[in-house]
């Protein structure tokens, strides 16, 4: 067993609101599942790989199948077969119970491409690498003045997704952050 790797919370230039609570966080990721809902459901704009993820992350982490599926199936297929998403597609394959390994033989180099070949590969150790990973890149996304205060910043919502996946399939998540709260993950 891999020891547990602390990753601190990254004060954010100007934000002296602590830490959100349990119930913000939530309330936060019901909001971002919905507005992914409406946004693929319809014809308007903003239907990007990037809010496709963080709607299937947010539909992960509520533990709500019906809403990953219909985000699957809503998706305009450009967006999915796109040289870029091959994350999305691999999910959607996983969540219809397809073989979802075809879609993850490209090169890694994205921390959610390297978490997600470690959750079909099923190691534990690769998988809480490449989420440290994540949380530094998160972490430095948002050290960045301009992103001052944003509240994006407070929780990373793709590898907290890829975290509650992880942990379904019995994936122990050995990585601790306020980035991503234990609680969601352990559903």
């Amino acid at each position: 067993m891999y020891a547990i790797r602390e990753l601190e919370t990254h004060e954010l230039p100007g934000n002296n609101r602590p830490s959100p609570s349990a119930d913000e966080v939530l309330d936060w990721v019901r909001l971002v599942l919905d507005i992914s809902l409406q946004r693929f459901e319809g014809s308007g704009g903003g239907r990007t790989a990037s809010a496709w993820m963080e709607g299937y992350s947010a539909a992960r982490v509520l533990r709500d199948r019906d809403a990953a599926l219909v985000l699957c199936f809503a998706a305009p297929a450009p967006l999915l077969l796109g040289p870029e998403p091959v994350v999305a597609r691999a999910l959607c394959a996983w969540e219809l119970g397809q073989d979802w390994s075809t879609h993850l033989g490209g090169t890694l180099g994205s921390p959610a491409m390297e978490m997600l070949q470690a959750i079909h590969r099923r190691r534990p150790g690769a998988f809480n690498e490449a989420l440290y990973a994540a949380l530094i890149a998160h972490r430095e996304r948002y050290d960045d003045r301009e992103c001052d205060g944003h509240t994006d910043g407070w929780i990373a919502l793709i590898p907290l997704g890829l975290c509650c996946l992880a942990s379904d399939v019995g994936i122990p998540i050995e990585v601790e952050s306020p980035y991503i709260p234990r609680s969601l993950i352990e559903g």
